[in-house]
């Protein structure tokens, strides 16, 4: 008698498309290798994921390619800041 039900051996990685043995992580119902979770910019491995536009950045690649950056300091704005004349500054 045939299932259709998949085993871990069967699961294949998101990213790579190889087939899942250890080291599974569920990311949005899809199944990866924990070593395939890292950062499209800087290729850390990612414990905490942000992901846009399909790819996975860190924290500091994410803020760094997405965050308003203060007019000041150039700097990623993380959290609240102030706007003036539709300039960003942080608050700090």
């Amino acid at each position: 008698k045939q299932t259709n039900k998949k085993t871990k051996k069967d699961a294949l990685c998101f990213k790579c498309g190889l087939p899942m043995e250890d080291g599974i992580v569920c990311f949005r119902e899809n199944l990866y290798h924990s070593t395939c979770l890292v950062c499209d910019d800087c290729g850390v491995s990612l414990s905490t994921i942000r992901e846009k536009n399909n790819k996975f950045y860190c924290e500091e690649d994410y803020y760094k390619n997405f965050a308003k950056k203060c007019n000041y300091c150039n700097l990623a704005i993380k959290g609240q800041a102030i706007q003036t004349s539709g300039l960003f500054y942080h608050q700090e």
